[in-house]
């Protein structure tokens, strides 16, 4: 069996920012080009931490779903997940490690496509504009300016005489110096990022001068035209496979499977069973019988679910949770189920990373990791939450945690048999944490 995993960054603001690669994820999953295909995140679950003990599969491809090879591809996420290469061997298990979706070439072709089309429908010539290429950059990896760089400069060399320059959000030289190193009276701004999320959507905007969502203004004297993110071109699941694609065992060509298949297979036998044995079951705030899966109570007037990506939209999108298991989970929808896949996959669409935690509490298997392991694998600015005080913890577990269907077992609780466990503070805990 061979399993694919996309890891992207999240957010704690915006649902664009991972949405990009649920709509990717759900692509792959369709074409089934593995036997099981998740994702990962920095800022909302599944975790990089956790994620591949979702799969069954002794062969894994993961590929950071990331516009830059800098600091989160290279030091953030082979930290989280234990990889030491390109290749990582875990047991019997064979995990490969891509470069990201950033410095796929073809995304050169998306940026250019994209600055001829704007250029057409302003009508304007090269010596009236300049083209400013926007990273986020960082000052904890130089490398994560690279693919700006490298874009910008190829930019350049395909289209002589016009004025292309990089600039980034949290790096130097600042997005405000785009005005001072050109006199271009149109500038035409790309964010390299590839969703558009809270950074494409607000913070680069702001940094330009424009208000925020605006795709054209005035600003210090220039008329300035925001374009799309390169993610919004619809090819990132295409470049996902080619990269997937370059590893030894690859992954397979496309051939057409369900809306609810090809989902990560750990506990989903063992959930199966149980459901079956006790007739329904309560799974955080959703009630699962054989045949559907509910929140209970939902009354009248239901929607029925026909695909992760409905039902994405129901419970997460609108508005935004960034928590998908916190309380109060929105009602009046029903997804069938039948078998014990379709089940599992409309569990992990609601509540993803959860099942695999749950089996092994109930197995007596589930390994918890304490604040203290976690702050001391941290490269960042998560490492100061090993010297929090107890009062402190306490606090903040009862503030957030109350307020999730988990358990904070990582804390030292047990595990309680109709509860969901918590192996580790996740990410919004840890920002709460540090704010």
């Amino acid at each position: 069996m061979t399993a694919l995993l996309l890891a992207g960054h999240g957010s704690h603001i915006s649902p664009n920012t991972a949405g990009l690669v649920w709509r990717c994820l759900d692509q792959l999953r369709a074409w089934g080009v593995a036997d099981e295909v998740g994702a990962c995140f920095w800022k909302e679950p599944p975790s990089f931490r956790n994620a591949l003990g979702s799969f069954c599969s002794d062969a894994v491809v993961v590929v950071p779903v990331l516009a830059a090879d800098g600091y989160f591809a290279r030091t953030v996420i082979p930290t989280e997940m234990g990889l030491d290469g390109p290749l990582t061997r875990a047991g019997s298990r064979c995990i490969h490690y891509t470069r990201p979706i950033g410095v796929h070439p073809r995304l050169g072709d998306v940026l250019l496509a994209s600055v001829l089309q704007q250029m057409a429908a302003l009508n304007v010539e090269t010596q009236e504009l300049a083209v400013a290429v926007i990273g986020h950059g960082t000052r904890r990896d130089g490398r994560s300016r690279e693919a700006a760089r490298r874009n910008a400069k190829s930019l350049a060399a395909r289209m002589p005489g016009l004025d292309v320059l990089e600039a980034y959000l949290d790096d130097d030289p600042s997005i405000a110096s785009i005005y001072e190193r050109t006199q271009a009276p149109v500038i035409l701004a790309v964010p390299w990022f590839l969703a558009p999320g809270s950074h494409v959507s607000i913070d680069v905007p702001r940094a330009l001068g424009l208000p925020a969502g605006s795709t054209s203004g005035r600003s210090r004297g220039r008329s300035v035209y925001y374009l799309d993110a390169p993610g919004t071109a619809g090819v990132v699941s295409e470049l996902i496979l080619e990269l997937a694609q370059t590893c030894e065992p690859a992954i397979g060509d496309r051939h057409s499977r369900g809306a609810w298949r090809c989902f990560p297979g750990q506990g989903v036998r063992h959930l199966w069973r149980e459901v079956c044995e006790q007739g329904e079951l309560t799974f955080g705030e959703l009630l699962l019988t054989p045949s559907c899966v509910q929140p209970p109570g939902n009354g009248q007037g239901r929607t029925r679910v026909s695909s992760p990506a409905q039902l994405r939209r129901l419970v997460r999108e609108r508005p935004f949770r960034p928590l998908p298991e916190a309380r109060g989970l929105p009602g009046g929808w029903y997804a069938e189920s039948g078998d014990a896949r379709t089940l599992a996959a409309v569990v992990e669409t609601v509540y993803p990373g959860t099942l695999v935690d749950w089996s092994a509490a109930r197995r007596g298997t589930l390994e918890s990791e304490s604040l203290q392991n976690v702050a001391e694998r941290q490269t960042g600015n998560f490492r100061i939450v090993g010297d929090l005080s107890l009062s402190t913890i306490n606090m903040l577990s009862t503030k957030l945690c109350d307020q999730c269907v988990r358990q904070p077992t990582w804390n030292g609780e047990n595990a309680e048999a109709n509860k969901l466990p918590c192996r580790e503070p996740c990410n919004l805990w840890l920002s709460k944490a540090i704010a």
